[in-house]
């Protein structure tokens, strides 16, 4: 009898200490489910595109551009629509990404997307909402960031021509 009583005994406290030590999950949230842009810029999905890490690097004139990549999820080309900005000084661009494909758009290469004039301030944000085809847009806002602060982006805006 006792030993039985000692085997039950010891079964319940293996499952209360299994229970005690494992079911924190059950009331706390996992922030390993939690959605969140790991970088400067911000992210946006529009059907079968997406937007990732979208900012605006501002120069020390009234220039800025737009950085952002550009995934298509799809297997056919998409036109999509990205207008910066709001009201007078909204400005829009096309972007045709192909099916299946990544396209990056940097201050530094021929696909570079400039802001001229760029009527916001390093440090705030400005909307930006992109659309195609029949998907309904979004619209989110995107930070502006001065060139200059930033090292890392360094590579990624135009190199000024040399001085004669």
């Amino acid at each position: 009898m006792r030993t039985r009583a000692r085997l039950t005994a010891s079964i319940v406290l293996a499952a209360a200490v299994a229970l005690g030590t494992t079911s924190c999950n059950l009331l706390a949230p996992q922030a390993t489910l939690k959605v969140y842009d790991p970088s400067d810029g911000v992210s946006a999905t529009v059907g079968d595109v997406a937007l990732r890490n979208a900012l605006v690097l501002a120069d020390s004139e009234d220039t800025g551009f737009l950085l952002v990549t550009v995934i298509n999820n799809g297997s056919s080309p998409h036109a999509v629509t990205v207008q910066v900005g709001s009201g007078e000084d909204r400005q829009e661009f096309t972007l045709t990404v192909a099916g299946g494909s990544t396209t990056t758009f940097s201050a530094g290469d021929e696909r570079r997307l400039e802001l001229d004039p760029l009527q916001e301030p390093a440090g705030a944000v400005i909307p930006l909402f992109v659309q195609y085809g029949q998907e309904e847009g979004v619209e989110i806002d995107v930070p502006v960031l001065e060139q200059d602060t930033f090292s890392e982006y360094a590579t990624l805006t135009p190199t000024p021509a040399p001085s004669e």
